[in-house]
């Protein structure tokens, strides 16, 4: 072969393997009945799913108020059972706001005014119209289950 004729056969060998290769699922869907598990076998799997250390994560937000299209990037940290951390940088990284939150308060820093402002809990309460507690927020957050009751009462 010419050297012309092995290199296109070599990128389209290349460009086979990748396309045949690339397209495959890695997992096969379970078929067949389900298995039978008891209500406390799924109650401690909702509460191992719930279990983290810390989180952190980049959070573009896209929104729309007053008719105008809003859109900002925050960092979100969560450490479990005791803090959620904002920052709020809209433009080219720069920090405009940041919040914390804890059990009993809300802290927020307005970078932009050069004010601060701190309260209890119950501000997210007057400000949303709906009952939050720290435990519903950061289930919110975590994407897991919300716990409106007490656990025992469905068990």
């Amino acid at each position: 072969m010419t050297e012309s004729k092995s290199s296109r056969f070599i990128v389209a060998f290349l460009l086979a393997t990748f396309l045949f290769t690339s397209c495959k699922t890695v997992k096969e869907i379970a078929r067949g009945p389900l298995e039978n598990r008891t209500s406390e076998e799924l109650w401690n799997t909702l509460d191992e799913q719930s279990q983290f250390g810390t989180i952190s994560a980049k959070v573009h937000v896209d929104f729309e108020q007053n008719g105008k299209d809003q859109s900002f990037n925050c960092k979100l940290r969560i450490q479990e059972d005791s803090a959620v951390w904002v920052s709020i940088a809209p433009l080219l990284g720069i920090e405009l706001f940041r919040m914390v939150i804890t059990e009993d308060s809300v802290k927020l820093i307005d970078r932009l005014n050069k004010r601060y402002f701190t309260d209890s809990l119950t501000v997210l309460e007057s400000m949303t119209k709906v009952p939050v507690s720290f435990e519903v927020l950061q289930s919110l957050l975590t994407g897991t289950l919300v716990n409106l009751h007490p656990a025992d009462q469905y068990r």
